[in-house]
Protein backbone atom coordinates (compact mmCIF):
# COMPACT_ATOMS: atom_id res chain seq x y z
CA UNK A 1 0.00 0.00 0.00
CA UNK A 2 1.54 3.17 -1.05
CA UNK A 3 0.06 6.51 0.42
CA UNK A 4 -0.37 9.78 -1.56
CA UNK A 5 -3.08 12.78 -2.38
CA UNK A 6 -5.75 13.56 -4.39
CA UNK A 7 -3.72 16.17 -6.47
CA UNK A 8 -0.46 13.42 -7.11
CA UNK A 9 -2.55 10.89 -8.07
CA UNK A 10 -4.90 12.46 -10.80
CA UNK A 11 -7.74 10.50 -12.24
CA UNK A 12 -6.76 6.84 -11.37
CA UNK A 13 -8.48 4.51 -9.18
CA UNK A 14 -6.94 3.43 -5.67
CA UNK A 15 -7.04 -0.05 -6.54
CA UNK A 16 -8.35 -0.84 -10.36
CA UNK A 17 -10.02 -3.15 -12.50
CA UNK A 18 -9.20 -6.89 -12.19
CA UNK A 19 -7.52 -8.31 -14.95
CA UNK A 20 -6.34 -12.27 -15.99
CA UNK A 21 -2.30 -10.84 -15.79
CA UNK A 22 -0.63 -7.66 -16.33
CA UNK A 23 -1.29 -3.99 -14.28
CA UNK A 24 -4.49 -3.34 -13.69
CA UNK A 25 -6.22 -0.55 -15.38
CA UNK A 26 -6.50 2.69 -13.25
CA UNK A 27 -7.18 5.49 -15.40
CA UNK A 28 -10.75 7.33 -15.76
CA UNK A 29 -12.03 10.84 -16.99
CA UNK A 30 -14.82 12.62 -16.76
CA UNK A 31 -17.03 14.91 -19.15
CA UNK A 32 -17.77 18.52 -17.96
CA UNK A 33 -20.55 19.48 -15.60
CA UNK A 34 -23.21 21.80 -16.92
CA UNK A 35 -26.63 23.10 -15.17
CA UNK A 36 -28.25 20.85 -17.55
CA UNK A 37 -27.19 18.08 -15.06
CA UNK A 38 -28.20 19.44 -12.56
CA UNK A 39 -31.51 19.66 -13.48
CA UNK A 40 -31.43 16.13 -14.53
CA UNK A 41 -29.83 14.83 -11.80
CA UNK A 42 -32.48 16.55 -9.24
CA UNK A 43 -35.31 15.31 -11.38
CA UNK A 44 -33.83 11.63 -11.01
CA UNK A 45 -33.80 12.61 -7.29
CA UNK A 46 -37.40 13.62 -7.22
CA UNK A 47 -38.37 10.62 -9.15
CA UNK A 48 -36.65 8.17 -6.60
CA UNK A 49 -37.51 9.59 -3.75
CA UNK A 50 -36.58 6.00 -1.26
CA UNK A 51 -32.71 6.45 -3.26
CA UNK A 52 -29.88 6.37 -1.00
CA UNK A 53 -27.04 8.34 -1.07
CA UNK A 54 -24.41 5.36 -2.31
CA UNK A 55 -27.23 5.13 -5.27
CA UNK A 56 -26.96 8.51 -6.27
CA UNK A 57 -23.57 8.62 -6.11
CA UNK A 58 -23.03 5.93 -8.66
CA UNK A 59 -25.72 7.26 -11.39
CA UNK A 60 -23.91 10.48 -10.99
CA UNK A 61 -20.37 8.86 -11.91
CA UNK A 62 -22.37 6.78 -14.70
CA UNK A 63 -23.77 10.33 -15.94
CA UNK A 64 -20.49 12.34 -15.75
CA UNK A 65 -17.59 9.81 -16.40
CA UNK A 66 -16.71 9.11 -20.14
CA UNK A 67 -14.10 6.50 -19.17
CA UNK A 68 -13.32 3.83 -16.29
CA UNK A 69 -10.47 1.52 -16.73
CA UNK A 70 -10.98 -0.04 -20.00
CA UNK A 71 -14.51 0.43 -20.29
CA UNK A 72 -15.63 3.35 -22.76
CA UNK A 73 -18.63 4.41 -20.89
CA UNK A 74 -19.50 7.04 -23.79
CA UNK A 75 -20.73 3.78 -26.03
CA UNK A 76 -22.14 2.21 -22.76
CA UNK A 77 -26.20 1.97 -21.86
CA UNK A 78 -27.15 3.31 -18.75
CA UNK A 79 -27.65 -0.65 -17.37
CA UNK A 80 -24.11 -1.47 -18.51
CA UNK A 81 -22.37 1.45 -16.48
CA UNK A 82 -24.41 0.95 -13.42
CA UNK A 83 -23.28 -3.03 -13.60
CA UNK A 84 -19.57 -1.87 -14.33
CA UNK A 85 -19.52 0.44 -11.51
CA UNK A 86 -21.38 -1.91 -8.85
CA UNK A 87 -18.56 -4.97 -9.11
CA UNK A 88 -15.82 -2.20 -8.75
CA UNK A 89 -14.26 -1.63 -5.61
CA UNK A 90 -15.96 1.19 -3.58
CA UNK A 91 -12.73 2.48 -2.75
CA UNK A 92 -12.29 3.73 -6.73
CA UNK A 93 -15.73 4.97 -7.05
CA UNK A 94 -14.84 7.37 -3.62
CA UNK A 95 -11.85 8.16 -5.36
CA UNK A 96 -13.46 9.04 -8.46
CA UNK A 97 -16.49 10.81 -6.37
CA UNK A 98 -13.65 12.95 -5.01
CA UNK A 99 -11.69 13.39 -8.15
CA UNK A 100 -15.01 14.82 -9.23
CA UNK A 101 -15.82 17.18 -6.67
CA UNK A 102 -12.13 18.59 -7.78
CA UNK A 103 -12.89 18.62 -11.03
CA UNK A 104 -16.01 20.18 -11.08
CA UNK A 105 -16.38 22.36 -7.45
CA UNK A 106 -12.60 23.17 -6.65
CA UNK A 107 -10.11 21.70 -3.92
CA UNK A 108 -12.06 23.87 -0.87
CA UNK A 109 -14.20 22.98 0.80
CA UNK A 110 -14.79 25.40 3.71
CA UNK A 111 -16.51 23.71 6.96
CA UNK A 112 -17.46 25.31 10.44
CA UNK A 113 -15.83 22.93 13.22
CA UNK A 114 -17.06 22.41 16.52
CA UNK A 115 -14.34 21.95 18.92
CA UNK A 116 -14.45 19.22 21.77
CA UNK A 117 -12.49 21.00 24.40
CA UNK A 118 -13.85 24.53 24.47
CA UNK A 119 -16.61 23.94 22.85
CA UNK A 120 -16.26 27.16 20.68
CA UNK A 121 -17.09 27.28 16.47
CA UNK A 122 -14.53 28.19 14.29
CA UNK A 123 -14.15 27.69 10.33
CA UNK A 124 -11.71 25.15 8.94
CA UNK A 125 -10.80 24.90 4.57
CA UNK A 126 -10.43 21.45 3.72
CA UNK A 127 -7.83 21.05 1.04
CA UNK A 128 -8.73 18.54 -1.30
CA UNK A 129 -5.60 18.33 -3.11
CA UNK A 130 -4.17 17.23 -0.30
CA UNK A 131 -6.54 14.85 0.89
CA UNK A 132 -4.51 11.57 1.80
CA UNK A 133 -5.37 8.58 -0.58
CA UNK A 134 -3.88 4.92 -0.03
CA UNK A 135 -3.18 3.32 -3.40
CA UNK A 136 -2.68 -0.28 -4.24
CA UNK A 137 1.29 -0.52 -4.78
CA UNK A 138 2.37 -2.89 -8.20
CA UNK A 139 3.42 -5.26 -5.71
CA UNK A 140 0.94 -5.41 -3.22
CA UNK A 141 -1.33 -7.86 -2.51
CA UNK A 142 -5.13 -6.89 -2.64
CA UNK A 143 -6.14 -9.18 0.22
CA UNK A 144 -4.51 -9.53 3.89
CA UNK A 145 -5.34 -12.14 6.82
CA UNK A 146 -6.37 -10.70 10.68
CA UNK A 147 -6.22 -13.03 13.66
CA UNK A 148 -9.17 -13.12 15.44
CA UNK A 149 -9.55 -13.15 19.45
CA UNK A 150 -11.98 -15.89 19.76
CA UNK A 151 -12.44 -17.05 16.17
CA UNK A 152 -15.40 -17.31 13.57
CA UNK A 153 -17.42 -20.36 13.10
CA UNK A 154 -19.25 -21.02 9.98
CA UNK A 155 -21.39 -23.17 8.82
CA UNK A 156 -20.27 -25.98 6.79
CA UNK A 157 -21.06 -28.84 4.54
CA UNK A 158 -23.49 -31.57 6.41
CA UNK A 159 -24.43 -29.29 9.04
CA UNK A 160 -20.77 -29.18 10.16
CA UNK A 161 -19.31 -25.79 11.78
CA UNK A 162 -16.01 -24.55 11.12
CA UNK A 163 -13.89 -22.37 13.22
CA UNK A 164 -11.44 -20.39 11.69
CA UNK A 165 -9.04 -18.16 13.56
CA UNK A 166 -7.48 -16.35 11.03
CA UNK A 167 -9.45 -14.56 8.64
CA UNK A 168 -8.73 -13.25 4.84
CA UNK A 169 -10.13 -9.75 4.03
CA UNK A 170 -10.67 -8.09 0.66
CA UNK A 171 -12.19 -4.62 -0.43
CA UNK A 172 -15.19 -3.94 -0.76
CA UNK A 173 -17.31 -3.98 -3.77
CA UNK A 174 -19.17 -1.16 -4.38
CA UNK A 175 -22.66 -3.39 -4.79
CA UNK A 176 -22.48 -3.70 -1.03
CA UNK A 177 -23.20 0.27 -0.35
CA UNK A 178 -25.94 0.10 -2.51
CA UNK A 179 -27.89 -2.00 0.20
CA UNK A 180 -27.11 -0.30 3.22
CA UNK A 181 -28.93 2.09 5.30
CA UNK A 182 -26.92 4.28 7.15
CA UNK A 183 -29.81 4.70 9.64
CA UNK A 184 -29.25 1.55 11.07
CA UNK A 185 -25.29 1.71 11.78
CA UNK A 186 -25.24 -1.58 13.79
CA UNK A 187 -26.84 -3.57 10.33
CA UNK A 188 -24.33 -1.52 8.24
CA UNK A 189 -21.44 -2.31 10.07
CA UNK A 190 -21.96 -6.13 9.90
CA UNK A 191 -22.86 -5.75 6.28
CA UNK A 192 -19.42 -4.36 5.69
CA UNK A 193 -17.47 -6.93 8.32
CA UNK A 194 -19.56 -10.01 6.03
CA UNK A 195 -18.61 -8.62 2.72
CA UNK A 196 -15.06 -7.95 3.68
CA UNK A 197 -14.21 -11.66 5.39
CA UNK A 198 -13.94 -14.12 2.31
CA UNK A 199 -11.93 -16.87 3.28
CA UNK A 200 -9.40 -18.09 5.14
CA UNK A 201 -5.50 -18.41 4.96
CA UNK A 202 -3.89 -16.53 1.83
CA UNK A 203 -1.81 -17.85 -0.88
CA UNK A 204 1.19 -16.48 -3.05
CA UNK A 205 -1.38 -15.93 -5.16
CA UNK A 206 -3.27 -13.38 -3.44
CA UNK A 207 -6.06 -15.28 -2.93
CA UNK A 208 -7.90 -16.80 0.00
CA UNK A 209 -6.27 -20.69 0.60
CA UNK A 210 -9.72 -21.90 1.68
CA UNK A 211 -13.02 -19.38 0.14
CA UNK A 212 -16.15 -18.69 1.76
CA UNK A 213 -19.19 -15.65 1.39
CA UNK A 214 -20.54 -14.38 4.45
CA UNK A 215 -24.61 -13.72 4.25
CA UNK A 216 -25.52 -10.37 5.12
CA UNK A 217 -25.85 -9.37 8.76
CA UNK A 218 -23.64 -12.67 9.42
CA UNK A 219 -26.84 -14.58 9.91
CA UNK A 220 -25.50 -18.23 10.28
CA UNK A 221 -21.80 -17.70 11.38
CA UNK A 222 -20.40 -17.22 14.96
CA UNK A 223 -18.25 -14.32 15.72
CA UNK A 224 -17.76 -12.52 19.27
CA UNK A 225 -18.54 -8.53 19.90
CA UNK A 226 -14.67 -8.32 20.52
CA UNK A 227 -14.10 -9.69 16.89
CA UNK A 228 -16.64 -7.96 15.17
CA UNK A 229 -15.56 -4.51 16.73
CA UNK A 230 -11.87 -5.86 16.05
CA UNK A 231 -12.88 -6.58 12.15
CA UNK A 232 -14.60 -3.58 11.95
CA UNK A 233 -11.34 -1.15 12.72
CA UNK A 234 -9.23 -3.38 10.55
CA UNK A 235 -11.28 -2.37 7.93
CA UNK A 236 -11.60 1.19 8.42
CA UNK A 237 -7.76 1.69 9.31
CA UNK A 238 -6.22 -0.64 5.78
CA UNK A 239 -9.48 0.03 3.34
CA UNK A 240 -7.87 1.55 0.27
CA UNK A 241 -8.82 4.88 -1.08
CA UNK A 242 -9.66 8.41 -0.23
CA UNK A 243 -9.20 8.88 3.68
CA UNK A 244 -12.19 11.10 4.16
CA UNK A 245 -11.64 12.45 7.79
CA UNK A 246 -9.74 15.93 8.77
CA UNK A 247 -8.09 16.91 12.26
CA UNK A 248 -8.59 20.07 12.90
CA UNK A 249 -6.44 22.42 15.67
CA UNK A 250 -8.51 24.95 17.35
CA UNK A 251 -7.30 28.11 17.52
CA UNK A 252 -8.59 28.92 20.51
CA UNK A 253 -7.48 26.00 23.22
CA UNK A 254 -5.09 24.09 20.67
CA UNK A 255 -7.58 20.61 20.97
CA UNK A 256 -7.79 18.73 17.65
CA UNK A 257 -10.80 17.66 16.92
CA UNK A 258 -10.93 14.26 14.59
CA UNK A 259 -13.65 14.37 12.23
CA UNK A 260 -15.25 12.57 8.99
CA UNK A 261 -15.69 14.32 5.40
CA UNK A 262 -19.64 13.67 4.93
CA UNK A 263 -19.44 12.02 1.07
CA UNK A 264 -22.92 12.42 0.95
CA UNK A 265 -23.79 14.72 -2.61
CA UNK A 266 -26.10 17.29 -0.93
CA UNK A 267 -22.64 18.55 1.18
CA UNK A 268 -19.80 17.44 -0.83
CA UNK A 269 -20.78 19.28 -3.68
CA UNK A 270 -21.87 22.48 -1.97
CA UNK A 271 -19.97 25.39 -2.30
CA UNK A 272 -20.53 28.44 0.53
CA UNK A 273 -21.06 31.64 -0.90
CA UNK A 274 -19.40 33.09 1.75
CA UNK A 275 -15.18 31.55 0.51
CA UNK A 276 -15.73 32.82 -2.91
CA UNK A 277 -17.76 36.30 -2.74
CA UNK A 278 -16.12 40.03 -2.41
CA UNK A 279 -18.47 42.55 -1.66
CA UNK A 280 -17.08 46.24 -3.44
CA UNK A 281 -16.29 48.96 -1.21
CA UNK A 282 -18.29 51.91 -2.33
CA UNK A 283 -16.31 55.19 -2.68
CA UNK A 284 -15.48 57.94 0.05
CA UNK A 285 -16.80 60.22 -3.43
CA UNK A 286 -20.04 58.06 -3.85
CA UNK A 287 -20.81 57.71 -0.13
CA UNK A 288 -20.64 62.09 0.01
CA UNK A 289 -22.56 61.85 -2.51
CA UNK A 290 -25.29 59.24 -1.93
CA UNK A 291 -25.20 61.10 1.94
CA UNK A 292 -25.68 64.17 0.88
CA UNK A 293 -28.58 63.12 -1.44
CA UNK A 294 -30.17 61.50 1.12
CA UNK A 295 -30.38 64.51 3.71
CA UNK A 296 -31.97 66.50 0.42
CA UNK A 297 -34.29 64.46 -0.30
CA UNK A 298 -35.73 64.55 3.17
CA UNK A 299 -35.39 68.16 3.52
CA UNK A 300 -38.00 68.50 0.82
CA UNK A 301 -35.49 70.90 -1.38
Amino acid sequence: MRRTTLAELGNHMAIGLETPAGPRPTQFAFRPWGTQDDLAIGKERADNPAMNPAELLDRILARMLTQWGTHDFTSCGEGEKMLILSRSWSADLFTAWAQLRRATCGASMPEQIRCRGCRKTYGYDIDLDTLEVDVLDEDDFVHHEVDLFDGLVVPGKSGTKNRHTTVTIAPIRWEVYRTLQMKDLASAKQKLVGASVVGAGLGDDDRPLESFWLAPELQGVELSKKDLEMLSDDINETSFGPKLRIEPTCPTCGAVTVEAISWVYDGFFSVRASSRSHRRKRSDARSSISSSTAREDSSGT
